[in-house]
């Protein structure tokens, strides 16, 4: 037996070879596997080959393998469920680029921002064939610009949405705030409406980015309405003294849980209790009060403006109801 082969760890040449990417090893530098006995088994390979293929398993059957094998420890700990590692899944951006001609997403546009990606597309051409290929997402809206098939002409990239001014950075969107309003003005989530629009067959925006925009709308949310609370008030007002009553007014209020209060074990961190009148028809709103027993940011010593919990852990979300009424 030559050298080479019993001192390839020490040889840097052969090292360098080895774990080269694409390299195809000779047999002699792999260790040889015992194979099961496949006539007690009764495992056969494919046309009748007695030795079995090992392959690479993907990422996800390689993950829930490892957790099942951490849960039930059926195996080692230094021990992987597999002889070799997981494949990786490359992101897949094909439907960045989607034309007309091979793409069947439906997408939300706006129809007087349509007239300009037609107009675009005007060009000197005997037999026009255009493709409409999007260029860029933000969300819902999307930018795109249309392509010749004949001549390879391309048109300039237009935005198919309205886009509002921000105090800072560049203007954004108005589908991507709008769609925030039903997530906080219903018991739609964000996991709904991103499902929502999957049935539909229009990409959905990022959950990441989407939990991102309800954080910063909230807060608009919370001064538009004070405002409308504080209208309702001066409006109960002037009511009353059109008709000569004084200044009392009726009201009823009640409270509500992201859980039902329960005895003995407390699952709500959350409750909100409205104040409505009762002298008009239209039942105002004239204030509402919130407990949040929650805080999202880290290290916070929960006495700042800038924290949103404003309920101490130490009591229970029950008796928040007399304290938000009293509020």
């Amino acid at each position: 037996m030559s050298t080479k082969k019993l001192s390839y760890r020490r040889n840097r040449k052969a090292k360098l070879t080895y774990f080269k990417k694409g390299n195809r090893c000779n047999e002699i530098y792999l260790p040889k596997m015992e194979q099961p006995n496949t006539a007690e088994t009764g495992i056969t390979g494919n046309c009748g080959n007695t030795q079995s293929k090992i392959t690479r398993p993907n990422i996800v059957e390689f993950s829930d393998a490892c957790r099942l094998a951490a849960t039930n420890q059926s195996l080692h700990p230094l021990e992987l469920p597999s002889k070799l590692r997981p494949v990786k899944t490359a992101k897949n951006n094909s439907d960045i680029n989607c034309d007309s001609s091979s793409c069947e997403e439906n997408a939300v546009v706006n129809l007087s921002q349509r007239s300009s990606l037609v107009a675009g597309f005007i060009h000197n051409c005997e037999q026009p064939n255009p493709e409409v290929k999007v260029v860029k997402r933000q969300g819902l809206c999307i930018t795109a610009n249309t392509i010749c098939g004949t001549c390879s002409f391309q048109s300039e990239s237009c935005k198919l949405y309205t886009s509002i001014k921000k105090s800072r950075g560049p203007e954004a969107g108005s589908l991507n705030d709008a769609l925030t309003i039903p997530v906080l003005k219903s018991k739609m989530g964000v996991n709904d409406i991103c499902y929502l629009f999957s049935c539909i067959n229009v990409k959905p925006p990022a959950l990441s980015g989407f939990h991102k925009k309800v954080n910063l709308v909230v807060d608009q949310m919370i001064q538009l309405n004070t405002e409308s609370m504080t209208a309702n008030q001066e409006y109960l007002k002037h009511v009353k003294e059109m008709a000569g009553e004084t200044a009392e007014v009726n009201v009823e209020t009640d409270a509500s849980y992201n859980n039902h209060p329960q005895s003995g074990f407390e699952v709500a961190t959350q409750s909100f209790c409205p104040m409505v009148e009762q002298d008009t028809r239209q039942k105002l709103v004239l204030s509402m009060a919130t407990a949040n027993k929650l805080c999202v940011k880290k290290n916070c010593n929960h006495n700042n403006n800038n924290c949103r919990q404003n309920f101490s852990t130490a009591e229970t979300i029950s008796s928040s109801e007399s304290k938000l009424v009293r509020k």
